[in-house]
């Protein structure tokens, strides 16, 4: 596969976002490493022609291969950051593998079950729909469907970023599986360790230029490089939430039966202010399922829980947390209509943001810029307990530190406690203790 870029440069209205000269390069697996804000996303969508229309793109990019047309869907398949995103919500999952089977022309003696067998899924999660995923097993699905037919290459985007070890690990062997079938592998990362296993050749990235053509050194344990000087330890005598005998069962309702899944049971534990928890555990085991019952957007289906501080929760994806319409005013004024900009400016500092205009579009900034909103945005909530559904895992090294540091000063400013659902071992490395969701139930204990 060759990938050609002559005189590509792609703006809007108020920065340029890619600015690539000239390049060629050969490959049968890339990776595109760089910071959030780097121009990955943007490149990978210029290759498959996917940008927003109100961006201004002058050059050209094109990738050749050994077809003279290479077309999104047949020779081409994309694996995006978020694959139920990439799932048709309102069908079961079954009937859209069967309609991928017949526009990729797959052989006719190919089952649902070799493709189960593909994934290292069960046939049973065909006949959910989407939202009735979790994270890893939409992913599984989404590689399983790229890979089916005789695709010429695939371009994963962050395909990694909210998967467990496990997760990865199936990720990794899915696409060293189709490099042996000789499908050429575009992967934009921020896993060094994941580029190292499938990629031979990297391109870095940086403001939108390209940096260099290896891949980079590792950064090591980023937390251990955090400010030490912001940690402080919090007097923990207040209890924020004590849960006793938690139950969750989930009721599947069919034309002439009904099936009861139990996700966990029993389940008891006490958080103290100022507590740095880690919530952890293989995809689909209930780890959002129970955050979102300490928020109470789920009811439990027995036990008691007793929350005694404001809880909130800053998610995965922060580009579908804001609304794409709002100014970065606007989102922070979600929490509290009457603020002042005054107000609005001394909030923005505190998350090291600055420099960052009031009237700015939120969706402008970059990912790890959103990120600091919607912490402030919490913090106006003037939430006590805040929780981070996978927070960290769409963030490059550099970005991970910076919000960590952010973090702990706030700690320390609002006497705050953290929640972290996370597959991240140095993130989890950091906590005062873990809850591990595993067999139906959910286990406290020290990181080791």
């Amino acid at each position: 596969m060759r990938l050609v870029i002559k005189k590509l440069k792609i703006a809007d209205r108020n920065k340029i976002l890619l600015d690539i000269p000239e390049l060629m390069v050969n490959f049968s697996s890339l990776a595109l490493m760089g910071p959030s804000g780097s121009g990955k996303s943007t490149l990978i969508k210029a290759i498959v022609k996917d940008n927003d229309i109100d961006l201004n793109q002058t050059g050209k990019i094109q990738l050749y291969g050994k077809s003279p047309q290479l077309r999104l869907g047949k020779e081409i398949r994309v694996i995006p950051q978020s694959p139920q995103n990439a799932l048709d919500p309102f069908r079961k999952i079954r009937y859209q593998i069967l309609e991928t089977f017949k526009i990729t022309e797959v052989s006719k003696n190919y089952s649902l079950a070799d493709f189960a067998k593909l994934c290292g899924i069960s046939e049973k999660t065909f006949d959910l729909y989407p939202m009735q995923l979790s994270g890893g097993q939409a992913q599984r699905i989404i590689c399983g469907l790229a890979l089916i037919g005789k695709p010429q290459i695939i371009i994963a985007d962050e395909p990694t970023s909210a998967l467990d070890i496990e997760g990865r690990e199936s990720f990794i062997e899915l696409m060293n599986y189709a490099l042996k079938k000789n499908t050429s592998l575009l992967l934009a990362t921020h896993d060094l360790r994941v580029a190292k296993k499938l990629c031979l050749k990297s391109i870095e990235l940086s403001s939108g230029q390209v940096e260099e053509n290896k891949l980079i050194a590792s950064n090591g344990d980023i937390f251990c490089q955090a400010d030490k000087s912001s940690e402080k330890t919090i007097e923990k005598s207040k209890k924020v939430i004590v849960v006793k005998k938690l139950v969750k069962k989930f009721y599947q309702h069919k034309f002439f039966h009904s099936t009861t899944t139990n996700l966990f049971e029993n389940v008891n534990f006490t958080i103290k202010k100022g507590d740095n928890v880690g919530i952890i555990g293989k995809n689909g085991t209930g780890k959002t399922t129970l955050i979102y019952i300490l928020l109470g957007l789920i009811k439990p289906s027995g036990g008691s829980i007793e929350v005694t501080d404001k809880l909130d929760i800053v998610f995965q994806n922060s580009r579908t947390a804001v609304d794409p319409r709002y100014t970065v005013a606007q989102v922070l004024r979600e929490a509290n209509p009457t603020i002042s900009e005054n107000e609005l400016t001394v909030i923005l500092e505190k998350v090291g943001l600055e420099g960052v205009n009031l009237k700015q579009r939120a969706l402008n900034l970059s990912g790890g810029q959103l990120q600091r909103i919607c912490i402030a945005r919490s913090i106006l909530q003037k939430a006590k307990v805040i929780c981070f559904d996978e927070a960290f895992s769409g963030l490059d090294n550099i970005n991970k530190r910076i919000i960590w540091n952010l973090l702990l000063r706030l700690k320390k400013e609002y006497g705050l406690t953290y929640l972290f659902i996370t597959h991240d071992q140095d993130l989890i490395n950091k906590m005062d203790f873990i809850l591990e969701l595993t067999n139906q139930t959910v286990v406290a204990k020290k990181p080791n």
